[in-house]
């Protein structure tokens, strides 16, 4: 009697557990940045890179010598033309950009929120 007792409390909290857990899942990853800016090479010194939409500055990423980025860096938008101006010590070049596409995808599967986005840009610098 005792052993079928604590069988069922395992099978409860084990079918509990699993149900909190399976809901969890859902949400336990969020979407970042929609933009993935590769730049064609990683500058040497401090560089900005500035999204700019419809000839505003849209997001900035500061990159230093103390805060150094990768060569990939991530702005926010949902722009499907913009221009990324990449700003170095040796001057400053602006790429162009028209018709991006974005991927969707949902990080936590099928039927689960959010639908994130991503594109990906390479941009040239001076």
């Amino acid at each position: 009697m005792w052993r079928s007792r604590v069988s069922v409390v395992v099978r409860v909290v084990a079918v509990s557990l699993l149900a909190v857990l399976s809901g969890c899942g859902c949400n336990l990853v969020g979407c970042g940045p929609a933009l993935r800016v590769h730049l064609a090479v990683l500058p040497a010194g401090a560089f900005k890179v500035e999204l700019i939409v419809n000839g505003s500055i849209e997001a900035t990423r500061e990159c230093s010598i103390d805060d150094r980025c990768q060569q990939d860096v991530f702005l926010e938008t949902s722009a499907m033309s913009f221009s990324v101006r990449v700003v170095t010590d040796t001057g400053t070049r602006v790429t162009n950009f028209t018709g991006i596409r974005y991927k969707k995808s949902r990080p936590n599967g099928t039927g689960c929120d959010p639908e994130c986005q991503l594109a990906n840009v390479t941009a040239q610098i001076p």
